[in-house]
C-alpha cells in the first residue's frame, strides 16, 4: 500500500478517452450559433423564422 499521495498518483490506473475533443474555435462557434438562435426564436416570428430556415439549407445545398 502506498505510504504518501505521490505514490498513490503513481499506482492509480490510467485511462484514455477516445473521443474527439473539439478545439477552442469549434466550441465558441457553436456557442456564438446558440445565442444567434436564441436571439431569433425571442424576436422574430415563428413564419419568418421557417423562412429563414428554409433559405438556409438551399443555401448550404447550393454550396455541397
Amino acid at each position: 500500500m502506498a505510504d504518501s499521495d505521490e505514490e498513490m498518483e503513481t499506482e492509480a490506473p490510467r485511462f484514455v478517452a477516445h473521443v474527439a475533443v473539439p478545439s477552442q474555435k469549434e466550441v465558441e462557434e457553436a456557442i456564438l450559433r446558440r445565442k444567434k438562435q436564441e436571439l431569433l426564436e425571442k424576436y422574430v416570428s415563428s413564419e419568418l423564422l421557417m423562412e429563414t430556415e428554409e433559405a438556409s439549407k438551399q443555401v448550404h445545398e447550393m454550396n455541397s
